[in-house]
């Protein structure tokens, strides 16, 4: 329902945004293993810090934040990549949030 990102960069690094609806939540909850509680990323003491800022860079409105009080969390990362996704069943939404260096 909405999508956002940096300008495109030879390199591919930049920060994306994607916001999804659904109707059925019953496969999402196995996709991953969903955290209640947030922890430290690469930069950041914690996930929504992280996506506040990722998304702030890139100017996304208010709006279209997560409630990350009503979030559930997953979050991987690689050597230099991170991906925070969220999400908030009481909306019927889920955020994915990527930060490519």
């Amino acid at each position: 329902i909405y999508e956002k990102e940096d300008e495109p960069s030879f390199f591919g690094d930049g920060i994306r945004y994607h916001v999804f609806s659904y109707k059925r939540d019953s496969y999402i909850e196995s996709w991953f293993r969903w955290e209640e509680k947030e922890y430290k990323t690469r930069h950041f003491l914690n996930y929504s810090d992280a996506v506040k800022e990722w998304l702030n860079e890139i100017e996304v409105e208010e709006e279209f934040y997560p409630d990350f009080k009503n979030c559930l969390y997953y979050y991987e990362k690689d050597s230099m990549d991170e991906i925070i996704i969220l999400w908030d069943a009481s909306k019927k939404k889920f955020y994915v949030v990527e930060s490519f260096m």
